[in-house]
């Protein structure tokens, strides 16, 4: 069954929220799951437990399963979700509506998502959370400002109305019975107001201006006639000269092919004489060319003697480079292995005189020693010093033992002396042991060290050499085996100068020899130039002769023609005058089309005017008479009144035990502001506002009050999310530590006893035990150690 098909069929006249069971985990301090669930068994149940146990948060959880909010997320707290719910956390409630049993699970999944489930008699509802949002709305007939306002009674609610000012009261008021709806009624239409006043000012000024615009319309209709009659007398104009146009169109189109004989024998002409004169430049540079012709045989000639035996000069040239170059590599390979040589020697003298020093130090060391002990003598010399000493203990022992025996004592007296002088002779000796007792060994076996690694460096030296040795001597030999000595460098150079300077002659033979080649083909060249030079000058006269014959037919060609042009300027004026008047007409014509609109319009907006000046009135009339705390505020508030001046009066005299029997509301006027007084009739026979009253007799009327107002607004009929049946009531604490008597407190238990014939059930927060022994079905609330809150079912009395 799909959310939406509930929230068509869910909603109830009859009945009323009956909360069954809650169960929590991972909310507020309730961290474990609460298991088994918490129960409102039978009608009436007390929660009980120590201040900042966690009592009022199973208020707060059943508002965050139903609504997603709590006292902790309004202001001035304004905790979020996640402040108050962990992931994996959840609260469950079960309630009654009418005849129907929900079960809501609203919570937050392990990666924080929120989540809500709703089922319906055991059926789940399928849709989005919106979706099962308004399902619950639907179901309760409440949203959440009227949920928490209507039955439920916090700590704070029960003395607020008697400890308030008259205006304030009439704002508790409108909170509870949800009469703020018509305060945000009357700013809506304030809203209205301004808004409509604002679009009829902009209305009237439209008005205005179009009104000014109609009036131009007669002068437009004048300007409109001007423009007509001028673009009339332009068209004609421009058509006359188009006729004279079409005419010499015809005639040039006559004369146009004598026209293009004469241009393409103007063409021919000048491209003959341009050719002449081409020919003639070329004859002239060919003519040049066979002079200089003899010059050059004999320049070339005395070039190619000078080059006799340039090619075997470049052989040798080339044998001695390559020599040259590879005894230049073998030579870069020796000095390679030669200068290899050079560091193994100097690193080889590096590493030898820091091992002659260690030696140096080594035997400085040993030398400084001289006279110590060996670590043998000091081992020997600390034993016999321990034996001594032990033979000392002894002989004192044996001394104690024999002290009878005199002749024994001389004997160990002796023999003591003898070991004090050997003691007194080894004790300074020892005493002046150091560290360099054991030195020695260690100075001895450095020297052997490196009398080892010089040995070694040697070795290592003289291997390292004959490797290199055995690299160069090849190399040494194929030096010798090249004979590449001075006498061949100097040859070299030699024949490097020379083949310069002939590769110079070289070059100046082949330019002349290309030289000789073109003067050769010149002569072929020149005489075909000399023949086309006559055909050219025998064409020149044909040409001249046939132009002279079209000079006439080309002059009149040329006549028509700029007349032509001259009627198309005028032409062209012509229309850019004429166009520039049509678009003058054109946006004459659409402005003149525009008054027209605009005389709709203004009859449009007389009436839009009219119509909103209506609305405006009943607008003003809403927001200052009938939305207005003057009007239907004051009039719900005075019809709510006397009902409840009776309720509290009764409620008053339950609590007190008669020690006060009425009470009254009335509306008041206080300066600009609409009131509401609350007084109590005091055994004085005086009436008396709730402020004047002890703390005790204060929470008796605040008590009697407020239970009036929750009997009232279980009993409103269902209208929409305004109001609806609530057959649950919440007192939470009640402000019973103000009642200082055990009277008081049973005579206030018992109204709450008797207010089960309205609710169907009613739940008491209060750490009081001896009022909470008084329930039948009580829940105990303690917080562990960690600051973790537990519920638990105690056992009915």
């Amino acid at each position: 069954m799909s959310a939406m098909e509930v929230a068509q069929t869910s909603v109830e006249t009859e009945g009323g929220f009956v909360i069954e069971s809650l169960e929590l985990k991972g909310f507020m301090r309730y961290l474990t799951l609460t298991d088994p669930p918490i129960r409102f068994e039978g009608q009436f149940t007390a929660i009980t437990g120590r201040t900042g146990s966690g009592k009022t948060s199973l208020l707060d959880a059943i508002t965050f399963a139903l609504y997603k909010r709590s006292t902790r997320m309004d202001p001035p707290a304004n905790l979020r979700v996640s402040e108050i719910c962990r992931p994996s956390g959840s609260v469950k409630v079960s309630f009654r509506q009418g005849k129907k049993r929900y079960v809501v699970t609203r919570g937050l999944d392990a990666k924080g998502e929120s989540y809500l489930e709703l089922t319906e008699d055991g059926k789940r509802l399928h849709g989005s959370i919106s979706e099962l949002e308004g399902v619950l709305r639907d179901v309760i007939g409440l949203d959440y400002d009227g949920f928490r306002n209507s039955t439920f009674v916090r700590q704070e609610e029960m003395r607020e109305l008697g400890s308030q000012t008259g205006a304030r009261r009439v704002e508790i008021f409108q909170k509870l019975f949800r009469l703020e709806m018509f305060e945000r009624a009357l700013k809506e239409a304030d809203a209205r107001h301004r808004e409509l006043a604002r679009e009829l000012e902009v209305k009237r000024r439209e008005l205005e201006t179009r009104r000014e615009l109609a009036a131009k319309r007669p002068l437009l209709q004048g300007q409109i006639s001007t423009l007509e009659w001028e673009t009339g007398t332009l068209q004609k104009k421009m058509d006359g000269v188009k006729e004279k146009e079409t005419a010499l169109l015809q005639e040039l189109r006559r004369q146009e092919a004598a026209h293009e004989e004469h241009v393409r024998l103007s063409s021919r002409k000048e491209a003959v004489e341009k050719e002449r004169q081409g020919v003639a430049e070329r004859l002239r540079s060919k003519e040049e060319q066979l002079k200089g012709a003899f010059a050059l045989s004999k320049e070339l000639e005395a070039l190619e003697k000078q080059l006799e035996g340039y090619e075997a000069r470049k052989k040798e040239g080339e044998v001695l480079r390559d020599l040259q170059q590879k005894y230049r590599l073998v030579a870069q390979q020796r000095d390679s292995h030669m200068r290899r040589r050079g560091e193994i020697e100097g690193d080889f003298r590096q590493r030898e005189l820091a091992l002659a020093e260690r030696y140096t130090l080594e035997e400085r060391r040993l030398r400084d020693l001289k006279g110590a002990w060996t670590k043998d003598e000091a081992f020997a010399g600390l034993r016999m010093e321990g034996i001594l000493e032990e033979r000392l203990r002894r002989i004192n022992r044996e001394a104690m033992w024999l002290k009878d025996r005199l002749d024994i004592l001389a004997q160990l007296r002796k023999e003591k002396e003898q070991a004090m002088e050997s003691l007194k002779y080894l004790k300074p000796k020892i005493e002046k042991l150091g560290p360099e007792v054991f030195l020695r060994e260690e100075i001895e076996l450095n020297l052997l060290r490196v009398r080892q690694e010089t040995e070694d460096l040697q070795m290592e030296y003289q291997a390292r050499l004959e490797a290199v040795e055995q690299e160069i001597s090849p190399l040494e030999e194929v030096l010798k085996g090249l004979r590449f000595d001075e006498k061949k460098k100097a040859r070299l150079l030699e024949l490097r100068d020379e083949l310069s300077r002939l590769e110079g002659l070289r070059k100046q033979a082949d330019e002349l020899t290309r030289k000789q080649r073109q003067v050769g083909d010149a002569k072929a060249a020149l005489e075909e130039l000399r023949n086309r030079a006559r055909a050219l000058d025998s064409e020149m006269p044909a040409l001249v002769k046939l132009l002279e014959g079209l000079v006439e037919s080309e002059k009149a060609y040329g006549a028509a023609r700029d007349r032509r042009e001259e009627l198309a300027k005028e032409r062209e004026g012509f229309a850019k005058e004429l166009y520039g008047k049509q678009g003058a007409l054109e946006e004459l014509l659409r402005q003149m089309e525009g008054l027209k609109a605009q005389e709709e319009r203004i009859g449009a907006l007389e009436k839009e005017i009219e119509g909103g000046s209506r609305r405006a009135e009943v607008l003003a009339l809403l927001k200052d008479g009938v939305f207005h705390k003057r009007g239907i505020v004051r009039f719900a508030i005075n019809q709510l009144l006397p009902q409840l001046s009776i309720e509290t009066s009764k409620n008053v005299a339950e609590l007190t035990d008669s020690r006060f029997t009425k009470a009254k509301l009335e509306a008041q006027e206080e300066g600009r502001e609409h009131g509401i007084l609350i007084e109590v009739q005091g055994v004085d026979g005086a009436w008396h506002d709730v402020s004047e009253f002890s703390g005790g007799e204060k929470t008796q009327i605040n008590a009697a009050l407020r239970f009036a107002i929750a009997k009232e607004l279980a009993s409103l009929p269902q209208v929409g999310r305004t109001y609806g049946r609530m057959k649950t009531l919440f007192i939470d604490e009640g402000d019973l530590g103000s009642l200082d008597t055990e009277s008081s407190r049973e005579l206030f238990t018992q109204k709450l006893f008797r207010m089960g014939e309205f609710f169907e059930k009613v739940i008491l927060i209060t750490h009081l035990t001896e009022v909470a022994e008084r329930f039948p079905h009580r829940i105990h609330v303690t917080m562990t150690p960690k600051g973790e809150s537990r519920a638990e079912a105690m056992a009915s009395p």
